[in-house]
């Protein structure tokens, strides 16, 4: 039987980076996998009824539940475009993306980028300015116009029975994905302080939940 090297072996200093091993080949029996564009980690998933779910438990488990996937950009993506095809909408649907460089052995995490689609049966204009602030950590006075913005995008609200603004919303998060990925990998690269030759050796991933 093979030996692993766990992918999350021990957190450091910092709350937003991780050491972890990686290896460039399959290991059978062990319980962890790794694919050329994915992570699969072992942690057995429960597969949960709605449309959605399904297409999330599709894109994020492997073998049954048994191996939990971190999609990349590219599967991110069609996952997306799934969930827009199915014209229906969910309780929420959480995506916190992180980058990975297999090189250095080291994590970013970027969870105040994490996208959180929350449904509701009804709420207000003040419950969603409340709902988007909360999510800020501000109060009305200290945010500032882009940041509320962006917290539109990231922390939206929307009623059950309206599959289209399910789909604006979700297309919306895919167009700032497009613009805020290169900051983030800016980001990345001063905080992991890699060099250019580190670069080829790193990318996002996504970790994915929806109830």
């Amino acid at each position: 039987m093979a030996t692993a090297i766990p992918f999350f072996i021990a957190l450091t200093g910092q709350s937003s980076l991780r050491i972890i091993g990686i290896k460039a080949i399959s290991f059978c029996l062990n319980g962890r996998y790794k694919f050329a564009n994915k992570k699969v980690i072992l942690c057995m998933l429960e597969k949960r009824e709605g449309t959605i779910n399904e297409i999330v438990y599709e894109f994020t488990s492997y073998r049954n539940g048994k191996y939990s996937i971190y999609p990349t950009i590219s599967h991110l993506y069609l996952l997306l475009n799934k969930i827009i095809r199915s014209k229906v909408t969910t309780e929420y649907i959480r995506i916190t993306p992180f980058y990975l460089n297999e090189k250095v052995k080291l994590q970013r995490e970027f969870d105040e980028y994490m996208f959180y689609l929350e449904c509701r049966e009804q709420f207000t204009v003040q419950d969603e300015e409340f709902h988007i602030l909360e999510n800020l950590g501000r109060n009305a006075n200290t945010v500032t116009s882009d940041e509320f913005e962006t917290g539109k995008i990231l922390t939206p609200l929307c009623r059950y029975n309206e599959p289209k603004t399910y789909k604006s919303l979700l297309e919306g998060y895919r167009k700032f994905l497009d613009m805020i990925l290169p900051r983030l990998f800016e980001s990345a690269k001063i905080d992991l302080e890699l060099t250019d030759e580190d670069l080829a050796f790193g990318y996002f991933c996504f970790e994915i939940h929806s109830e």
